[in-house]
């Protein structure tokens, strides 16, 4: 008699026992095979190839790629192109990882003891390091069942949400926020009027990506308290976690949330400068056992599909951790210089305004239109920007704040030099004039 394993719309798959004899099979002498019930028969010659997208194919959007291709546009012969926008401290050269990141891995490699498959949701003495190299981050050393690895921190924010949020919920993400002075905060009252009945959490990033901007602590108890509020809790994407400068401190939403929920969110991709070595991870910040473990079991249960990041480098995880305070002290300072040359540079510039940032490595630069001619709006102005002086600025349109642009700070010292000059010629170039303002 068959045994229905699990219905389908369309398939039902069934075992039978294979006829009693002995195998060598070392699990079973039982061998199931899967037959399939067509309840909804077809005949080969009305079949046709079914080449759709699927859904989640359709509803996939990365908005900055889709920018950026639609900015494709030549850049000047005369100059050599200089790339401000990626956001990969590898890429220039002058961001090299610590010897001792290097030497951890040849280790692991020269071992050739972890080649295999690892625990889905980690090794534990990965998870170890993590919660000690932690403990000075989040003001407190996170239990080791509460980490989770994953591959990179995109990979954690995936598995955070994906354990909070059903079909239809949504998921708060704020834009980069508003300039007050040279900082820049999360307007709290629009965030309180986008809460509905569906929302499942709020993602907050700090030190900011696109802004570069450090949250103090004043305002963090404001959006902790906001989310008390309504019952919702945070998913706390702080991958830039200790890469502050210009006297800025960073405190983890670990440390402000007492009676909330936080998921906290890293790798070792920025501040290890090894975005290419995709290992991150979730911590399960349940002060008051709200969620009673779910958030944790439900996370792990996520990372039986995928098997458990790159293990060669969890194996070195013990290691990369142990890089002293005063190697990423030196990247910090290099970030700082790159941020003053930055500043300093696109300051003389007419029509743009730079704000100083504290952390992470990207600037962004407010553009005054009404000082500028043949611009309409960011897009129009980077473009130009690519066409005429072969400089490639992230339009503020891919983070949801237009009239902006974003530089990246990890580029060789001569490149802001010469990146900002032709922006500051760029923008001389094409400042209105008196006759300008009386033709329009």
């Amino acid at each position: 008699m068959p045994l229905k394993l699990c219905p389908c719309p369309a398939v039902n798959l069934l075992l039978r026992d294979w006829p009693q004899h002995k195998t060598d099979n070392p699990i079973s002498e039982l061998e199931p095979i899967l037959l399939f019930d067509r309840t909804d028969a077809i005949s080969a010659d009305d079949r046709k190839w079914l080449t759709n997208e699927s859904e989640a194919v359709q509803n996939t959007n990365n908005p900055i790629r889709q920018i950026v291709e639609s900015m494709r546009v030549k850049s000047h012969e005369d100059y050599s192109f200089i790339p401000l926008t990626i956001g990969d401290p590898s890429v220039y050269g002058n961001f090299d990882p610590s010897p001792i990141a290097v030497e951890a891995v040849k280790e692991v490699l020269d071992n050739n003891k972890d080649n295999g498959y690892g625990p889905a949701e980690g090794l534990p003495e990965a998870r170890k390091a993590i919660s000690e190299y932690l403990e000075p981050l989040l003001s407190y050393k996170p239990d080791v069942n509460n980490i989770i690895l994953a591959s990179g921190a995109s990979g954690a924010l995936e598995f955070s949400i994906t354990c909070i949020a059903e079909r239809g919920d949504n998921i708060l993400v704020p834009r980069p926020g508003f300039p007050q002075y040279s900082d820049w905060a999360v307007d709290i009252e629009s965030l309180e009027n986008m809460i509905d009945e569906k929302t499942r959490a709020v993602v907050f990033n700090n030190p900011s990506n696109p802004t570069g901007a450090v949250f103090k602590q004043d305002h963090m108890e404001l959006l902790v308290e906001l989310c008390e509020k309504y019952k919702i809790p945070i998913i706390a994407d702080e991958v830039y976690a200790g890469m502050t400068f210009n006297k800025a401190r960073f405190i983890s939403f670990c440390q402000i949330a007492k009676s909330i929920p936080v998921i906290h969110v890293s790798s070792i991709s920025k501040r290890f400068m090894v975005p290419g070595w995709r290992i991150g991870w979730c911590v399960v910040h349940d002060p008051i056992d709200i969620f009673k473990g779910r958030l944790t079991t439900g996370i792990k249960k996520l990372t039986t599909r995928l098997v458990g990041p790159n293990k060669l480098i969890q194996a070195a995880i013990p290691k990369i951790l142990s890089i002293p305070l005063s190697w990423h002290n030196e990247q910090n300072a290099k970030l700082e210089e790159a941020a003053n040359d930055f500043y300093n540079g696109i300051m003389h510039a007419p029509g743009l305004i730079p704000i100083t940032p504290s952390g992470a490595m990207y600037m962004m630069v407010k553009i005054d239109f009404s000082q500028l001619k043949n611009f309409s709006d960011d897009m129009n102005f980077c473009k130009a920007l690519v066409s005429e002086k072969s400089v490639f600025v992230l339009p503020g349109s891919c983070f949801g704040s237009t009239d902006f642009f974003r530089v990246v700070l990890t580029i060789t010292k001569d490149k802001i030099t010469e990146a900002c000059q032709r922006i500051v010629d760029f923008c001389k170039e094409n400042v209105k004039t008196a006759n300008d303002s009386a033709n329009l």
